[in-house]
């Protein structure tokens, strides 16, 4: 929400009404905000993918040291779910 209203009224007209207000409400609500990452292979794969177009990679510490439980072989099971941990980790490159 916070990007689409930025860009709403980063493109306003006067005649149009202000989001500034609602704006800062967001930023500060999202002021503690922390990513979390999770083990699951699919979830895993697609945060390190995700990962890739955040200023800073805010996720690559934690999901470099739980790479091993989410690529671990007892996902074969799951080929659909490892599959996307496979796109993500390597999308992500060396770091994760």
């Amino acid at each position: 929400a916070l990007i689409v209203f930025s860009i709403l009224e980063s493109s306003r007209k006067e005649e149009m009404p202000s989001l500034v207000r609602e704006i800062k409400m967001l930023r500060t609500a999202l002021k503690g905000y922390r990513p979390r990452v999770t083990d699951d292979p699919l979830g895993w794969g697609l945060e390190a993918l995700y990962d890739q177009f955040i200023q800073g990679n805010p996720r690559r510490s934690t999901l470099a040291a739980i790479h091993s439980t989410a690529l671990h072989p007892s996902h074969l099971s799951l080929p659909f779910r490892l599959y996307g941990a496979i796109i993500g980790a390597r999308i992500a490159g060396e770091s994760v």
